[in-house]
């Protein structure tokens, strides 16, 4: 506590606008963590962090990020003054920020959607994901905390919780995280989801690719759709080796520059086309969507417009998931239980034609939603 208090000390004596006087007696004995809580204050503003309403942290938690801060940077010349003081404020902010989600997370709002989400899916969506941030299942498909389902954030969206048997086949590791998790979500339900997305632009993917020395002409989308078709065919394999358990595994290709997706680039003649054509680049995409060879949730947007701009301008306040989450999330599902009703027969028969051995049941439905989720967000 004293080297953080000499830290602080130091700051404020270059930082004279700081308010070190004790506010309402919570600070510590020396005052280290009012000293704390004032310069983050200061810090995030300067820094252009804003917490609008978030939750404020105590005392001892920020001082708590000051310290390990602090320590982490000791006698290593590892980051600039300002670098270090832009970090605990921005850690400060992400602290503060996630207590105002938790909270949000008992609203009446999310309670609201949550039970029109649950009502609609037939079973729980989980995904495994890139961890690149433009790629999350709220962005892309508007979904939330406390509805059913998850995912998991990993480079390329792919897990090494996959092995090659002798086969030639992929497994899943026993005991590994994915293994536990996939066994924690079939003990809550008989049926599950598995969203693999491969999506465009992918630099994970691109890197790898680069490793090994293929090149490629669409950043390894070809070879990542490739890569998460094994890995479906493993977790349904596993699906059926559980006693009345099923694992559905679903493959999309989202776009994160457009917000849109793609959906049935895995199937072996639309594989072949890419590989006959130097992959999946955007020529070809447009090609294979143009032949019906492929379903676009942008030409889906562009058929169905007028549903949905009936939708968006019933929104208000507008759609804002950073600042509005709670009132986003509602007015989201609301409007999709409303344009299920209407577009979900038609989006069916779509998905269908690609796939016209699939019969009514959980796959066609999640799929149809899915689909219409993504179009619609």
């Amino acid at each position: 506590m004293q080297a953080v208090a000499e830290d602080i000390t130091e700051l404020v004596a270059e930082r004279p606008d700081l308010d070190t006087a004790p506010r309402d007696g919570r600070g510590a004995e020396d005052g280290t963590s009012e000293v704390v809580t004032k310069n983050a204050a200061v810090i995030q503003q300067s820094a252009g962090h804003a917490l609008d309403d978030a939750p404020s942290l105590s005392p001892e938690i920020v001082t708590a990020i000051y310290r390990y801060i602090d320590q982490l940077v000791q006698g290593r010349k590892i980051l600039k003054p300002n670098v270090v003081e832009h970090l605990k404020a921005f850690l400060i902010h992400l602290f503060a920020e996630r207590n105002r989600r938790a909270l949000e997370m008992r609203s009446p709002e999310i309670a609201e959607a949550a039970e029109i989400t649950n009502d609609l899916f037939p079973c729980p969506p989980y995904a495994l994901l890139c961890i690149d941030g433009r790629v999350t299942i709220t962005n892309s498909m508007g979904m939330f905390g406390r509805m059913r389902g998850g995912s998991m954030q990993l480079p390329a969206g792919d897990s090494r919780d996959f092995l090659q048997s002798e086969s030639g086949e992929l497994f899943l590791v026993p005991e590994s995280r994915l293994h536990v998790e996939i066994d924690q979500a079939l003990k809550k339900d008989s049926t599950v989801v598995e969203l693999l997305d491969s999506h465009l632009g992918c630099a994970a993917r691109h890197e790898q690719e680069d490793g090994l020395g293929n090149a490629t002409t669409d950043s390894g989308l070809l070879a990542d759709v490739k890569r998460k078709k094994e890995i479906a065919g493993a977790l349904y394999l596993y699906g059926t080796s559980q006693s009345g358990k099923e694992i559905i595994p679903i493959q999309g290709q989202f776009d994160p520059h457009t917000g849109f997706a793609y959906t049935g680039l895995e199937k072996d003649d639309v594989i072949e086309h890419g590989e006959h054509n130097g992959g999946f680049t955007e020529t070809v995409l447009q090609e294979l969507v143009a032949s019906g060879r492929i379903l676009s949730t942008k030409e889906i947007a562009t058929e169905y417009n007028s549903h949905l701009e009936t939708e968006w301008q019933m929104f208000d306040p507008k759609p804002d998931w950073k600042n509005l989450y709670k009132e986003t999330a509602v007015q989201f599902w609301r409007a999709m239980k409303r344009l299920s009703k209407r577009l979900l027969p038609e989006i069916k028969n779509k998905i269908l034609t690609l796939y016209p051995a699939l019969e009514e049941g959980k796959e066609l439905e999640m799929r149809a939603l899915l689909l219409l989720a993504n179009t619609f967000s």
